[in-house]
């Protein structure tokens, strides 16, 4: 026979025997009592700094896939967003067997799905039937978490990832984001906690910033391109120039930031000759010209008010309608016609 003593506290029990009977007191007990509340205060103190710990290795986790998304400039940048999954995932403290993103694609009634695996780096097109049960877990927009694969597999994910991976998983893990699911699963029933299944859902709603920003990069280049279809296609000649401001704050020059072919046939100047270069050094003289063609760009600029005028430009040995606006602040575009050949049947007419 033995005494005996447990005395609860935070983190378990503080527990102490003797093969004596009746070996301890009320004082023993007392002082294992105020032990029991240090180990308490300690233990609290242990759990707060190791949930501290584990908070800021999933937000440098988070980050770290974050600063690869914005920095993507097209669709093969978004490879390097998914490489840097799975060691996030380690470096937040989760650990699996296999990561997994499988993108799901919808084309009116008819969908599938193919993976990427970082371990791996490469593309994979699921099977119909695993598409299927994918498509039906993207769909309902929750976290799908089967705890232990050997309970329950109604779609024999166990087969189809030892099929895929070369062994079978206990436990799987699908995070739904924009675009497909985040998976991980291991070879273990359970292995995933809730802190584990949080920084899943963090990561997939990075992913979802990162699939958006593909598209809006798309979208972009597309109105990029029609942009210089049509810019590149007007009758009439089009430039932007950014002002010259001397120290008192008065225009002096400006500069040719871009212009099209019509403008290029338009004055004669080459594209390549003038953009980057100051108005004077490829118009000398152009300062002194009657029409003040640096004062009226300036006015546009400072003032925000477009201007339409007619004006012969001797540099160039040529009248010009031009319309000027600013598109934003420091800034001027024109839009120029040529119209030397009416000016002359004008002055025809008049002889």
């Amino acid at each position: 026979e033995l005494s005996l003593i447990d005395v609860p506290f935070s983190g378990g029990t503080l527990a102490i025997n003797n093969r004596q009977l009746h070996a301890y007191n009320d004082e023993d007990v007392a002082v294992l009592q105020r032990f029991a509340t240090a180990l308490s205060d300690g233990f609290e103190r242990f759990v707060i700094i190791i949930e501290r710990n584990q908070a800021e290795r999933h937000k440098e986790a988070v980050n770290r896939i974050r600063e690869q998304v914005w920095f993507m400039e097209d669709d093969e940048d978004l490879v390097k967003v998914l490489d840097t999954v799975g060691d996030a995932l380690r470096d937040g403290g989760v650990t699996f067997c296999d990561c997994d993103i499988n993108l799901v694609e919808v084309t009116g009634e008819a969908s599938s799905v193919r993976h990427y695996n970082p371990q791996r780096k490469t593309w994979v097109e699921s099977p119909n039937d695993t598409a299927i049960r994918l498509v039906q877990l993207w769909s309902e927009r929750t976290v799908a978490y089967r705890r232990d694969l050997h309970q329950e597999d109604g779609y024999d994910e166990a087969g189809q990832i030892e099929k895929a991976f070369g062994h079978r998983a206990r436990s799987v893990v699908d995070v739904p984001f924009s675009d497909g699911t985040l998976a991980v699963n291991h070879d273990q029933p359970d292995a995933f906690s809730e802190s584990d299944l949080g920084l899943l859902q963090e990561i997939a709603a990075v992913l979802t910033e990162g699939f958006n920003r593909v598209r809006d990069l798309t979208t972009l280049r597309e109105n990029e391109r029609q942009y210089r279809s049509l810019f590149e296609n007007m009758v009439d000649g089009f430039a932007l120039h950014e002002i010259v401001l001397d120290e008192d704050g008065t225009p002096a020059d400006y500069v040719f930031l871009e212009m099209n072919g019509a403008f290029e046939q338009l004055t004669g100047l080459r594209r390549e000759s003038v953009i980057g270069r100051r108005v004077t050094e490829v118009l000398p003289g152009i300062e002194d010209d009657p029409t003040d063609w640096i004062g009226r760009y300036g006015r546009v600029v400072a003032t925000g008010e477009a201007t339409s005028f007619e004006s012969y430009l001797a540099q160039l040995g040529r009248w010009y309608q031009v319309t000027a606006y600013r598109p934003k602040d420091g800034q001027f575009a024109v839009v120029f016609a040529n119209i030397t050949e009416r000016k002359q049947m004008e002055e025809d007419l008049r002889e």
